[in-house]
């Protein structure tokens, strides 16, 4: 792809920053509401929970349709081909101007290239990087960067995953069960960072020293979150100020306040925070967010080997960039919901392309019974070569069927007649206090990172092991070293 001025994401994008800064602030309202309502009847539901109940209700649901599957494998370039011939005549079927496309990482390597030696013949067509699996191979770099720190150890000790799952999620192989160990350690390590901020500022609590109209407002929160509790509370110049003196405080540990322990730890925690801001910007649809947050996970692929998603994320970044000027007209497309998919009427809880797919297409599509068993079975599908070709052939409409039965059963958790988050449920919120509760007494068990004597040197908290000196300055160092190879 060409352009006549090439821009980095921070001038195209000059909203990203603030984006991202109320991002932050929302997070940090959330946090705060957690932690104080943990000291009675916790009302204020997880973090996902919470972003559905502050957000807004999706005017229809997103039409949902499966193509014929092709009988060749994806890694051919004639396949990826037959591919964007289906989505551009299903473009030209509804009358949009341009084809806009979603892959995962290892065919998207496929069509960049198609693209670009074709660029006249595909001038119309946009390739998205699907930001599911994006997820899933930053949870990867994460599990690199935090071997061997202990993040393994807690999890376990606190019961939120079993040894034998482990592995599959340090390695981003399993998504949802790495989502709720990486949120529950993250709100654990923010509960116990608020405990060293409130040392550090030599007040007893978050609520102490504020004012009654700013303890009301946070009250408000707590007891009932809604929409209009929250936007009251964000509007409130007492609380900006609360959550600024906090940010402020983080940077401190950032540069080396509470040592090199606290900083790693701190940066773990910055990694998730990224990762649901990314999210984030799905669920609402907030097209500016999400390119600022794919432009800024790029650093740690660099860093930690994760070469094809550094070099392609960072093209990405890049082509979002210049996509008006590429595409004229194109934004509006996409801040529309091209990059995501409303499958129910729940508030804040839309859903990235490529993990739609893989909840829909790939889930109905798969024949129940192994070889020998009640279903196809993968051995009679083999060696009968009419009964493969009549099942790839028919693949697409008996997804259909599928779908079609479990949404009469009601068995669908998206169907529109569910209107509420599952997080929302008053077991489910209860569930995710305890979850944070035995993480923070499994991190005490171990070491506290922010409360370690000596500040000097990169300890495991799990083990009190020291770590030598020229890996504690790579480990520290891998987000700047990342940025400036990017």
């Amino acid at each position: 792809m060409k352009f006549d001025t090439i821009k980095t994401l921070g001038f195209s994008f000059n909203t990203g920053e603030a984006a991202m800064r109320i991002a932050d602030e929302h997070n940090m309202l959330w946090t705060f509401t957690r932690l104080i309502g943990s000291d009675s009847n916790q009302e204020v539901p997880g973090w996902s929970g919470y972003i559905s109940v502050t957000g807004h209700r999706p005017s229809s649901t997103t039409t949902i349709d499966y193509y014929p599957v092709i009988n060749s494998p994806i890694t051919d370039y004639k396949t990826v081909q037959e591919c964007l011939k289906y989505s551009e005549d299903a473009t030209h079927e509804v009358g949009q101007e341009y084809v806009i496309t979603t892959f995962d990482l290892g065919v998207c390597m496929k069509a960049f290239p198609l693209i670009w030696k074709n660029s006249e013949r595909y001038k119309q067509h946009i390739i998205m990087i699907g930001s599911f699996h994006a997820t899933c191979a930053y949870h990867k770099m994460i599990g690199k960067k935090m071997d061997g720190t202990g993040l393994a150890d807690v999890m376990t000790e606190a019961g939120l995953i079993s040894s034998g799952s482990l592995r599959g999620v340090l390695e981003g192989k399993q998504y949802s069960r790495a989502m709720v160990c990486h949120k529950t350690m993250l709100e654990a390590l923010e509960r116990l960072i608020i405990d060293a901020y409130l040392a550090d500022r030599g007040r007893d609590s978050l609520m102490g020293s504020m004012n009654d109209e700013y303890q009301l407002l946070i009250q408000d929160v707590v007891e009932a979150p809604s929409k209009v509790a929250v936007t009251n509370a964000m509007s409130d110049e007492a609380i900006h100020k609360q959550i600024d003196d906090y940010a402020d405080f983080k940077d401190e540990v950032r540069g080396g306040k509470l040592g090199k322990t606290a900083q790693l730890w701190l940066s773990y925690m910055d990694h998730i925070w990224l990762v649901l801001k990314l999210i984030l910007a799905v669920k609402i649809n907030n097209f500016v967010l999400y390119c600022e947050c794919l432009y800024r996970m790029s650093s740690l692929f660099f860093s930690f080997d994760g070469q094809n998603y550094a070099r392609y994320l960072t093209f990405f970044s890049v082509f979002l960039a210049n996509v008006e000027e590429s595409h004229p007209g194109s934004t509006n497309l996409l801040e529309g919901g091209a990059f995501s998919v409303a499958r129910s009427m729940i508030p804040g809880n839309r859903c990235p392309v490529d993990k739609t797919i893989e909840e829909t297409f790939m889930k109905y599509a798969k024949s129940h019974g192994g070889a020998g068993g009640c279903g196809a079975g993968l051995t009679g599908l083999v060696n009968n070569y009419d009964t493969y070709q009549k099942w790839v052939r028919t693949t697409h409409e008996r997804s259909k069927f599928v779908e079609a039965t479990f949404s009469m059963a009601d068995m669908l958790s998206e169907s529109n007649g569910n209107r509420k988050h599952k997080d929302l449920r008053p077991t489910e919120v209860m569930k995710s206090e305890m979850r944070v509760q035995k993480t923070i007494d499994a991190i005490n068990s171990f070491m506290n990172p922010f409360d370690v004597p000596d500040k000097e040197k990169l300890h495991s908290i799990s083990s009190g092991a020291a770590a030598p000196t020229e890996i504690m300055g790579d480990v520290l160092r891998a987000e700047h070293a990342g940025t400036e190879a990017k």
